[in-house]
């Protein structure tokens, strides 16, 4: 059967008969379709402005005006309410007001109730202040950081590290003021009513400085302000409890 199917002529009237069982497609020639190049790019929405949430600049612009002059020279009455109103319009003319600790010496010594004010605010908008509290303990002691300090325990917690650090130096400049009769003796005055106040409303803990308010009431004990504190540390009995 091998060598029947082999034969060529065979094979070729069998391939001849299978192929008059095959069935004839139709196949349409394909339309030519003229040759296109387009980039597929997908579109872009267009941005949508909320303008409700608006800012307007001219607020900020001022308060940076009023803020730059405050570091050169005393903001008349008008122009210190002014921004302390506008700082309080937003919390958002706090963060942008552009206020470093590098530059808060300057606003300090020409306006220290301005610079209390705003302080406080930086605190209040959840700001991290630990470098403005820095700032504080490395510039010169003056009326006016005494001023600010005072204003800051009435309106914010200050924290104890600093407090103390910052009546240390108080009490160290003192000290170096002696020669000079009438400075050291106002500067003594302020510093021991400050820190009678601060006794007073709670914020100080004199046990954990009573060393330092001790011999500084002993130093400047013919000064009358440092003789009241010194009795008032005796009258809340801290000498007993720190030797107990």
């Amino acid at each position: 059967m091998r060598a029947v199917i082999q034969c060529p002529t065979l094979r070729n009237a069998l391939e001849h008969i299978f192929a008059s069982f095959s069935v004839d497609y139709l196949r349409p020639v394909p339309t030519t379709i003229q040759s296109t190049f387009n980039w597929i790019t997908l579109q872009l929405a267009d941005p949508l402005w909320d303008y409700t949430i608006e800012v307007s600049q001219e607020p900020l612009v001022r308060i940076k005006e009023n803020l730059l002059k405050a570091q050169q020279s005393k903001l008349s009455q008008r122009e210190a309410q002014e921004t302390i109103d506008l700082l309080n319009q937003d919390q958002r003319h706090v963060l942008d007001s552009g206020i470093t600790p590098n530059q808060l010496p300057n606003l300090i010594e020409h306006n220290p109730d301005l610079s209390s004010f705003l302080l406080a605010r930086i605190n209040q908008c959840g700001i991290s202040i630990h470098e403005y509290f820095e700032c504080l303990i490395q510039m010169k002691i003056s009326l006016q950081s005494l001023e600010v300090v005072n204003k800051l325990s009435n309106s914010i917690k200050l924290p104890e590290a600093f407090l103390h650090m910052y009546l240390q130096k108080c009490i160290l400049y003192c000290e170096e003021l002696q020669p000079k009769q009438q400075m050291v003796s106002r500067y003594v005055r302020l510093v021991a009513v400050f820190i009678k106040t601060l006794i007073k409303s709670k914020t100080l803990d004199p046990k954990r400085m009573f060393t330092e308010i001790q011999g500084f009431c002993i130093e400047f004990s013919k000064i009358p302000e440092a003789s009241l504190l010194f009795k008032q540390l005796k009258e809340t009995g801290v000498e007993e409890k720190q030797h107990q």
